[in-house]
């Protein structure tokens, strides 16, 4: 709005709300990665892979359901795991970047714009992805060295913000956020708010900034 005269702005109140009806879809659930706050690596270790007759028929049930925007999501690097490169390569697919790929060609069939959060991946994939995407995500989550993420080096601060740049040069519309109850400070919140403002204000990319609280598990 930088620019618009006074009194010319739109009001917006805390009853304006705007919201996009959404499917989220699990591609996989397998994870190179070990935060000490997740509950999502290997949440179902029978099926890492959700198969691909199971995507469609989440696909058709979101459009169904007037749905207008899939989330599809992995961990990190899943096909590390033998396991996993296995099954997908028994569905035909190369790798999983492939099968995210293919994810969001049936997506975008149906009518659902495609919202993707691949983990840290390498600019030859994101090159890739932004042929069939809408928008991609990865949260910042800190700019903190934490011990949750000793195990974990996709989470080392600079890795994360280096794919933030990565995604504005690249001009992908991008979401991203911070975790509230890692083990960060105040300080540590407003230093992350400012290197996302930063990033924002180089390649304007930031789309949506989401601010989520961790729960630990019992």
């Amino acid at each position: 709005l930088g620019g618009v005269a006074e009194g010319t702005r739109p009001r917006l109140t805390p009853m304006h709300i705007t919201y996009s009806p959404n499917v989220f879809v699990p591609l996989s659930t397998a994870c190179t990665e070990a935060c000490a706050y997740c509950v999502f690596r290997f949440s179902n270790r029978e099926h890492p892979v959700l198969p691909p007759e199971i995507v469609l028929r989440t696909l058709d049930q979101a459009c169904r359901a007037g749905c207008t925007e899939a989330l599809f999501t992995h961990g990190q690097d899943p096909d590390h795991h033998p396991q996993v490169r296995s099954r997908l390569h028994a569905w035909g697919f190369q790798d999983m970047t492939t099968y995210l790929i293919w994810a969001c060609e049936e997506a975008l069939k149906r009518g659902l714009l495609p919202h993707v959060n691949p983990g840290v991946v390498n600019a030859h994939q994101l090159l890739r992805l932004k042929e069939v995407i809408a928008s991609a995500g990865l949260m910042l989550e800190t700019t903190a060295e934490l011990p949750a993420h000793q195990a974990s080096p996709s989470k080392t601060p600079a890795v994360r913000l280096s794919m933030l740049a990565l995604a504005g040069r690249l001009r992908i519309p991008f979401t991203t956020g911070l975790l509230i109850g890692i083990g960060e400070t105040w300080e540590d919140r407003v230093h992350a708010l400012l290197e996302v403002r930063r990033l924002h204000e180089s390649y304007g990319h930031i789309q949506e900034i989401i601010l989520q609280p961790v729960v630990p598990s019992r």
